[in-house]
C-alpha cells in the first residue's frame, strides 16, 4: 500500500515525497477487512475460524490505536514517559520500548491519523454500500479513486467522495 497509490510515472522521488498518512490511511481501509467475519467468510474461511480470526484482527486493531496514542502522548512529554506508560500500561508495556518508538513519532502520527481517516472511510462505504461494502465494485472503484488523488483528495471530513 505504501507505494500501490502513487502514480507509477512520477520520478521516484517524487513518489517518495508524499505523505506517509495517505498510505497508512489506505492500507488501513484494506485492514479493515480482517476485522469482519463475514469478510473471511466470503473467502471460504469457516465461519468459527472466521469469528476467530476476526476478534484477534479486533484486539490487534485497538491495541495498534492505543499503542499509537501513548507513544505520541509520550513524545510529547518525554520527561513524564514513564509516569505515562507506567500510569496507562501498567506493566504491560516495557517504557524502553516505548522511548524507542517516541524516535518514530512521525510514523505513530501517520498511524494515527491514518486510523481516523480510515474510519471515516468505510463510515461512508458502510453507509452508500452497507456492511458488505467490500463486494460491491464501487466502492474499490472509490477507493483507487482517493488514493490517487493524494492530499489533494483530502478534506477536513476525510477523503472526497
Amino acid at each position: 500500500m505504501e507505494l500501490a497509490w502513487r502514480s507509477p510515472g512520477l520520478p521516484l522521488a517524487e513518489r517518495w515525497r508524499r505523505p506517509p498518512v495517505i498510505a497508512e490511511w489506505g492500507a488501513l481501509v484494506v485492514e479493515t477487512l480482517g476485522l469482519s467475519a463475514a469478510w473471511l467468510a466470503s473467502l471460504g474461511v469457516p465461519a468459527d475460524t472466521a469469528e476467530r480470526v476476526a476478534a484477534h484482527c479486533r484486539y490487534e486493531d485497538r491495541y495498534t490505536r492505543a499503542l499509537a496514542a501513548l507513544i505520541l502522548r509520550c513524545a510529547a512529554r518525554p520527561e513524564r514517559l514513564e509516569e505515562e506508560v507506567a500510569r496507562t500500561s501498567g506493566d504491560l508495556i516495557d517504557p524502553r520500548h516505548v522511548r524507542e518508538e517516541t524516535e518514530r513519532a512521525g510514523y505513530w502520527s501517520a498511524v494515527f491519523e491514518g486510523h481516523a481517516l480510515a474510519d471515516r472511510t468505510v463510515a461512508g462505504f458502510t453507509e452508500r454500500w452497507g456492511e458488505c461494502w467490500w463486494g460491491e465494485p464501487g466502492s474499490w472503484r472509490e477507493l483507487r479513486e482517493q488514493l490517487t488523488a493524494g492530499p489533494a483528495g483530502l478534506s477536513s471530513n476525510g477523503p472526497v467522495r
